[in-house]
């Protein structure tokens, strides 16, 4: 049985994809058949790699308009509703736990509620699958956007959660609404320790700055306080919002590929990650007990470690770590919104169409 296999199993964990393109597609019954992949999310930044890799795929005059964004938005409809008729067998089997396929709306949209839910409900309507889930940034106009597309009963990925107080209010929000609609609140992790990371090393720089030894330990911790939240949210299993786990890339090469991984293995959750983490998951010889003992271990000294990170914020910074999740947020719609843009210029270049002048 595969490493993947063995999560969904023993602790109802399921890994899923978050990478869409057309070779993917090609295996993609075969690793559903084999329970390698449960589920699969998508975003601007994956679907802009997948046009520049495979643009005589994607692009000709014919699938290309002159409204250039209503073409990509149309290959992105496209490509995840061939993904969503893979999977349908795995969503109705699993009775609607996985087997979904997320699509995020225009990150540029992000900051406007009435915007959102209605570019939501017209890929909701254009996919029409019921595996499809809609990706929503979690700003506060994308909250209140949230709130109405439960009202329509349309399935929801609250993405670019970085703050426990923001994930509380969406859990809630799903909790309370009387919604038939599945949804998932993806987490953010290892982008928390990059930031995090980066201001130690500027303090440590300065001799002035007595850092604690907590390069690397933030993302996880904090990522765990919200599965704690998590748990007693949902502790009476009626209308469960799955939690998930995203950017579970490493991308300190000092840290172990699968850290976000070994350092997660959280029972009734989801882990999205990229191809090639997906890749060297496969190969990998892992000790589950000991990924597990791991897990414990962080659980138990995640409320200290943020409570020692949030002193040192305020003390030496007059920060808190509300504050940089929020920028975190912004950098994260601000990055989905340059990807969307560079799609556009690849669009522009690969299909011989030229730009106004």
């Amino acid at each position: 049985m595969n490493i993947i296999s063995q999560l969904k199993e023993k602790y109802n964990l399921s890994i899923w994809l978050d990478y869409l393109d057309r070779e993917i597609l090609e295996v993609l019954d075969q690793w559903v058949k084999e329970k390698k992949i449960f589920g699969i999310t998508t975003n601007p930044s994956i679907f802009n790699n997948a046009i520049n890799k495979f643009p005589e795929y994607y692009l000709s005059r014919e699938t290309v308009s002159n409204d250039i964004f209503r073409s990509i938005e149309n290959i992105m409809i496209e490509e995840v509703k061939k993904a969503c008729d893979i999977m349908l067998p795995l969503f109705e089997e699993t009775k609607g736990q996985d087997g979904l396929v997320s699509i995020e709306v225009p990150p540029y949209i992000a900051y406007d509620t009435q915007k959102t839910v209605e570019k939501a409900e017209e890929i909701w309507n254009k996919i029409s699958m019921p595996n499809v889930m809609i990706k929503i940034p979690a700003t506060n106009e994308g909250i209140q956007a949230i709130k109405i597309l439960f009202d329509k009963n349309i399935n929801v990925n609250v993405t670019l959660l970085f703050s426990i107080k923001k994930y509380s209010l969406v859990a809630q929000t799903y909790k309370n609404s009387q919604t038939n609609s599945i949804s998932v609140a993806s987490f953010f992790v290892s982008r928390v320790d990059t930031i995090v990371d980066d201001l130690f090393a500027r303090m440590k720089e300065n001799k002035f700055f007595n850092v604690p030894d907590l390069f690397g330990k933030a993302a996880v911790a904090n990522s765990l306080l919200a599965y704690k939240l998590y748990q007693n949210t949902f502790n009476d299993n009626s209308k469960i919002q799955r939690i998930l786990w995203a950017s579970t890339s490493t991308k300190n090469p000092a840290y172990h590929p699968l850290k976000y991984f070994l350092e997660l293995l959280t029972p009734n959750s989801i882990n999205t990650i990229p191809l090639q983490t997906y890749q060297t998951l496969i190969k990998a010889d892992i000790n589950i007990k000991e990924a597990e003992k791991i897990t414990q271990k962080n659980m138990e000294e995640a409320e200290e470690i943020i409570k020692k990170l949030d002193f040192l914020l305020e003390e030496k910074l007059g920060l808190n770590l509300e504050y940089l999740m929020e920028e975190l947020l912004y950098r994260g719609v601000t990055l989905f919104t340059d990807s969307y843009n560079s799609i556009l210029y690849s669009v522009i270049k690969n299909a011989g169409i030229k730009s106004a002048t």
